[in-house]
C-alpha cells in the first residue's frame, strides 16, 4: 500500500494484490509511470521480481487472467483452459469424489468464472456438494452436480477463454430521485 502511495503521489494510478503490483495508465505516459514505480522499488531497497515485471503492453496477463485493453477482452489463457477441458472431462467419469478433489475443481472453474459471469450459476451446487462434506472426507456424486459437471463440459469445449469487459456506466447515486418534482411523487 505504501509503496502504491508514492506512485500515486507522483501522479501515477496503480493498485497490489498481495505482493504484485499493477499500473494502468495511458500509452502516452504509461513508460514514464512504469519506469517511475521501478525507480521507487529501487529507492526503497525493495528487490523487483524482473521475471514479473511487464512493461506497458496493452495485453497482460494480470492474477494469471489475459487482458486486452485494445479489443476490451478478457480471457482465460490458452494452457489454462485446456488444463480445465481436460479436467472436467475426468469428472464426466466420476462417481464420489474427496474433499480436496473438489476443492481443487471448484478452484479451478472459480477462476473461469472471473472472465466468464455467467458461468457461476454452475458452481451453485458443486459448492453445495462442498458443503455437505464437512464431516465427511468422500461423497457420492448426485445426479444434479453431474449436470453441472456436464454443463461445464460442453460449455469449455465451445468456450474460446474470450469475455468483453462489461461497459459500466457511472451514475450519481440516488441524487435524481432526491430532488425529483415530477408529478408522479417517485421522488426519494
Amino acid at each position: 500500500d505504501a509503496i502504491m502511495y508514492i506512485h500515486e503521489q507522483a501522479g501515477h494510478s496503480g493498485t497490489n494484490y498481495l505482493d504484485d503490483l499493477i499500473g494502468v495508465a495511458n500509452p502516452d505516459v504509461s513508460l514514464v509511470a512504469y519506469e517511475h514505480l521501478g525507480k521507487t522499488l529501487q529507492e526503497l531497497g525493495l528487490l523487483e521480481n524482473v521475471s514479473k515485471a511487464c512493461p506497458p503492453t496493452p495485453i497482460q496477463i494480470v492474477l494469471g487472467i489475459e487482458i486486452n485493453t485494445v479489443e476490451g477482452t478478457i480471457a482465460v489463457p490458452k494452457d489454462k483452459l485446456h488444463e480445465i477441458k481436460v479436467l472436467v472431462s475426468e469428472w464426466q467419469e466420476k462417481v464420489k469424489s474427496t474433499k480436496v478433489q473438489l476443492q481443487s475443481l471448484i478452484g479451478k472453474l472459480q477462476f473461469i468464472s472471473k472472465c466468464v459471469l455467467q458461468s457461476r450459476v454452475f458452481m451453485n451446487r458443486l459448492l453445495e456438494t462442498l458443503r455437505a462434506m464437512s464431516k465427511t472426507n468422500s461423497i457420492k456424486l448426485s445426479r444434479s452436480f453431474m449436470k453441472d459437471i456436464k454443463w461445464w463440459d460442453l460449455f469449455v469445449a465451445e468456450y474460446n477463454g474470450v469475455s468483453f469487459i462489461p461497459s459500466i456506466t457511472w451514475d450519481e447515486p440516488d441524487a435524481t430521485f432526491a430532488t425529483d418534482s415530477s408529478p408522479t411523487g417517485c421522488g426519494g
